[in-house]
């Protein structure tokens, strides 16, 4: 049943993304001890993967240090679940790039599955720990401050017929769309100069200072701490089904046309609802589903792309015989384990 929507507490979740030298460790230090001493008992966790670079301001910020050589996600979360357990306030992420390209990281799995022959299917397994990396921030309990770095990011445009990469600003160092899972992602510059890019908290909305101290931290923790006690909720509203959209038509993949006919966007679509259709029965999981298929149809047409429907039915095939052949060895591996 629907119920009146209420303002409840939350545990804030603070990104700060920059170049090496904008300031970003010692802007999440001093943030974490403000909000920590603004509501709660002061008591700030530090996990440090930046070698200690934390350390540098031990004389200024009050905080305890976990040094984390392994970047593996699963890492990141246990150090999150240990700090809200041990009554932590704020637990500052520094770095959570590694997380992604660090020693033990998603990329490193990826590269590790790839050297192992696994060229098609090596996101399979590092993309859900990702998930839960993602799932541990989300719900971690305490409030967080991450920190990411930053580098230029590109697209390729064509100028006069010719394909050229394009300055389009700095992107934090980890996965496209990793900055929409906190209430506030902010960036800094070599200048120490932090803008709030995006926000949940309209008092800060289009926020800009150099430097910034208290004052942004209280206005953070009095929002963070605006309402009422949150209700314990369970996992699926009583009264509700998830819903589940409909399937595009599937028979445009195998009704009578011939190969040569040109492609349409719904024989493309059919063809990714099946695929991901296949991908369920089996427990595979890909990551970005729209770019493994494209990759799929890469292999599948010798570099080529999809434009008529025999192309779609060679893609839909090879697919098909990778998935099977998965599964058969999933199958395999818990057979051993019996």
């Amino acid at each position: 049943m629907f119920q009146k929507a209420k303002r409840e507490k939350l545990k804030l979740r603070i990104a700060i993304a920059g170049p090496s030298g904008s300031g970003k460790t010692f802007t999440a230090l001093k943030l974490a001890q403000a909000i920590a001493q603004r509501h709660g008992s002061g008591k700030v966790a530090v996990v440090d993967t930046e070698a200690g670079s934390s350390r540098r301001y031990a004389d200024l910020f009050d905080f305890d240090v976990m040094d984390l050589d392994n970047h593996a996600p699963a890492n990141y979360v246990r150090a999150i679940q240990a700090a809200a357990k041990a009554g932590y306030d704020v637990i500052v992420l520094d770095s959570l790039t590694h997380a992604w390209k660090g020693t033990g990281g998603v990329l490193q799995m990826v590269d590790k599955a790839k050297a192992r022959g696994n060229q098609f299917g090596a996101w399979r397994d590092a993309s859900p720990e990702h998930d839960k990396l993602v799932e541990g921030v989300l719900k971690g309990g305490i409030h967080i401050i991450a920190t990411m770095r930053s580098k230029m990011g590109y697209e390729v445009e064509e100028v006069n017929g010719k394909k050229v990469p394009v300055k389009i600003g700095m992107s934090p160092e980890q996965r496209d769309g990793m900055e929409y899972e906190f209430d506030v992602f902010c960036d800094m510059n070599v200048e120490h100069v932090l803008t709030v890019s995006k926000t949940r908290c309209n008092q800060i909305d289009g926020y800009q200072a150099h430097k910034p101290g208290e004052e942004f931290a209280h206005i953070l923790a009095d929002w963070a701490e605006g309402g009422e006690e949150p209700e314990p909720r369970a996992a699926q509203p009583q009264g509700f089904q998830a819903a589940t959209p409909p399937p595009p038509p599937m028979a445009t993949l195998f009704d009578e046309r011939p190969d040569d006919t040109a492609a349409t966007d719904a024989d493309k679509i059919a063809l990714k609802a099946q695929v991901k259709e296949w991908l369920t029965a089996t427990f595979i999981k890909v990551d970005h589903l729209g770019n493994w298929i494209a990759s799929a149809a890469t292999s599948a047409l010798g570099g080529g792309k999809i434009e008529t429907l025999g192309d779609v039915r060679k893609v839909s095939k090879f697919i098909k015989a990778y998935i099977d052949e998965q599964a058969e060895t999933m199958k395999e591996k818990g057979s051993d384990a019996a």
